[in-house]
């Protein structure tokens, strides 16, 4: 060791592969006889224990968010070849589906699109102001002469061959437009995280009124 140690760095490193050493050495006992059935037992255990409950508790919320997705796509309101001139809109517009449709001098004004889609529809002389429009998109829609003051719509909105012709936009929003009131349901993850800690908390009684009585292994 002295040799080894001669000044307190080395020392140091000494002391750490010593440690890194014994540890190793107490670790295989654990996979020798008598110790080896006892221990593949126990990883056995331990490894479901925990691939279950935190991969359930990454699970559950994932789960919940698919199944509100399904039931809000089930409800989703279908309008085929409309017709609207001279309409305000200042409402808001949610998980609607618009095809073919033709709108002319149609005010869209201070209000949300959420969850609205416009398919091949045509929007002529029409006036966007204050807009917000969250998961809504326009696909293979027509902008002739169409003015935009202040709303979100910009290029990612307006996909698979939308054309906007003679139209203008200003003072386009910028930033997310989500709001953690309507759009965001962040709060699931940490209300079903919640109630999967309460799930276990009778577990933990039992075994807490159990352990001294039969044991901890037996508990396991």
């Amino acid at each position: 060791m002295e040799s080894e140690s001669g000044n307190p760095v080395s020392k140091v490193f000494f002391r750490i592969k010593t440690e890194i050493h014994g540890i190793y050495l107490n670790l295989m006992k654990c996979f020798n006889y008598p110790m080896k059935e006892n221990m593949m037992r126990l990883a056995t255990v331990w490894f479901t224990l925990s691939f279950g409950y935190y991969g359930l508790s990454v699970w559950f919320p994932d789960v919940i968010k698919h199944l509100q997705a399904d039931e809000y796509a089930s409800k989703v309101q279908i309008h085929i070849n409309e017709r609207i001139e001279g309409f305000t809109f200042n409402f808001t517009l949610e998980n609607q589906i618009h095809r073919n449709g033709i709108f002319i001098h149609d005010q869209f004004v201070n209000m949300k699109l959420k969850s609205v889609t416009f398919i091949d529809s045509m929007f002529r002389n029409c006036y966007f102001d204050d807009v917000t429009s969250v998961g809504s998109l326009f696909k293979n829609c027509t902008f002739i002469e169409t003015y935009f003051f202040n709303t979100d719509i910009d290029e990612s909105k307006l996909v698979e061959g939308t054309e906007v012709i003679n139209s203008t936009f200003t003072h386009n929003k910028t930033g997310c437009q989500m709001t953690f009131d309507d759009d965001y349901s962040a709060y699931w993850v940490y209300f079903i995280n919640f109630l999967g800690t309460l799930a276990v908390l009778p577990g933990n009684i039992v075994s807490a009124l159990l352990m001294d009585k039969i044991g901890r292994l037996s508990m396991l």
